[in-house]
């Protein structure tokens, strides 16, 4: 059932440490008929001779060069433009994918006619031992709105998720490049609301590693301001769906880590403080109006909203204390 071509897209930036692992676990992958579209945006490392290198070896290497860096999203949008396959994934540079990731995803999408397959995620680089028994569940694409804000082993990411060529290049979805955080959850959203039925596999068949340099990982900078651009757009794609009371809720606690971020950084703007707590006044009337939301939900969003750099405190000292 394997003989549909599966565009594989990777943006590369300054990723010399990680690169050949993450194209050789490409190249390794049980499905065979796929095309790995490399984009190296304006690295200033050796990526750019790793990846010609490693393209002499396999002749399903399209290999692109950004001559300057423009970001993620851009790189992103010129892989789409230059797939030729009924299907497309992304891969980002720094990780690497189990052998059966495309296999499984595509025969997921083929079984069962559906327009989205979604797999688990590991953050950890050890061989992946799962002895659960594997779960393959079909949704319908509001259900799947809730789960992209909410399930973990979900999210907004486009890595762990094979998507349709076909809808992607006919409704005209690409990567917005004015927006640096949670521009994945945008693409991802935009797209699902071209789904009918979403299937989703708990098996964890993707290695998510965030490295220092990744956009998330970076202290609080203007990049870090675009997430509420994200949000403002994702608040439209859900306006007229049951979620949005999830969107809502979910977008109070991101504009409280925004101001803890911001505080502990030199980028700070009182400006930009006034702005993000408006937003987050605005939108707390909604959750402790809406009877959609839990009494707990309501609690922690008012805390939240109260209290945004004490939270802030609390969740990295517990983080820290938990990756011990």
């Amino acid at each position: 059932m394997n003989d549909e071509l599966i565009s594989i897209i990777v943006a590369i930036y300054n990723a010399e440490k990680y690169i050949e692992r993450c194209i050789k676990s490409i190249i390794d992958q049980d499905y065979k008929n796929i095309e790995i579209i490399l984009i190296d945006d304006g690295s200033k490392d050796n990526s750019n001779k790793i990846c010609k290198k490693i393209k002499e070896y396999d002749n399903r290497i399209k290999f692109i060069t950004n001559n300057k860096n423009s970001g993620v999203s851009n790189a992103r949008n010129i892989g789409i433009e230059n797939s030729n396959g009924k299907y497309i994934a992304f891969v980002d540079a720094d990780d690497y994918i189990e052998k059966d990731i495309y296999i499984n995803l595509y025969n997921n999408i083929k079984i069962n006619n559906v327009d989205l397959a979604v797999c688990s995620y590991t953050n950890s680089d050890k061989k992946i031992n799962d002895l659960n028994e594997e779960k393959i569940r079909q949704i319908s694409k509001e259900d799947f709105f809730i789960e992209v804000l909410e399930n973990k082993q979900i999210k907004g990411y486009v890595h762990n998720k094979l998507f349709k060529s076909e809808i992607i290049k006919e409704k005209n979805i690409r990567f917005n490049e004015k927006i640096y955080i949670c521009e994945d959850l945008l693409f991802v959203c935009e797209y699902a609301k071209y789904c009918n039925t979403i299937i989703i596999n708990n098996k964890k068949l993707y290695h998510y590693l965030r490295n220092e340099s990744s956009s998330y990982n970076k202290k609080f900078d203007k990049k870090w301001k675009t997430i509420t651009a994200a949000y403002d757009n994702l608040l439209k794609i859900y306006e007229n769906t049951d979620s949005i009371h999830v969107l809502i809720y979910i977008y109070i606690l991101v504009c409280s880590e925004i101001i803890y971020k911001m505080k502990k950084s030199s980028y700070f703007s009182i400006e930009y403080e006034k702005f993000i707590k408006n937003k987050m006044r605005h939108y707390l009337k909604y959750i402790i109006l809406s009877p959609k939301i839990k009494i707990l939900k309501k609690i922690k969003a008012i805390l939240y909203s109260c209290f945004p750099v004490k939270i802030g405190i609390l969740k990295s000292i517990y983080y820290n204390r938990r990756n011990v």
